[in-house]
C-alpha cells in the first residue's frame, strides 16, 4: 500500500526537508506541498492524501485552521502539525 503525504506550510526549504520523510519507506510518497491553509485545503480536497504535514503557523489559514477545514473533509486523517520559531 502506497502513502501520501501533503505538506502545507510556507517556508519552501521546510517543505524540502519534510519531503525527505517518506524516503524513509518506500511506499511512501509526496503527494502535494501547498504554500498557504487555503491552498493546502484545495490541494487536499484535490489530491486526497493519506497523511497531512501542515505548519501551526501557515498563512491565510493557521495550522489549526486549515486541519479543522481537512477534517471536515475527511474525519479520519493522520495530520503532524508542526511549528518552528520565527
Amino acid at each position: 500500500m502506497h502513502a501520501g503525504f501533503l505538506i502545507i506550510g510556507d517556508s519552501a526549504p521546510v517543505r524540502s526537508t519534510l519531503g525527505t520523510i517518506p524516503q524513509t519507506n518506500p511506499d511512501w510518497k509526496i503527494c502535494g506541498e501547498a504554500s498557504n491553509g487555503p491552498d493546502g485545503v484545495e490541494s487536499f480536497k484535490k489530491l486526497r492524501p493519506d497523511v497531512v504535514i501542515v505548519d501551526f503557523q501557515t498563512p491565510g489559514l493557521n495550522g489549526v485552521e486549515t486541519t479543522r477545514f481537512t477534517l471536515q473533509v475527511a474525519s479520519a486523517i493522520p495530520i503532524l502539525m508542526f511549528t518552528r520559531p520565527r
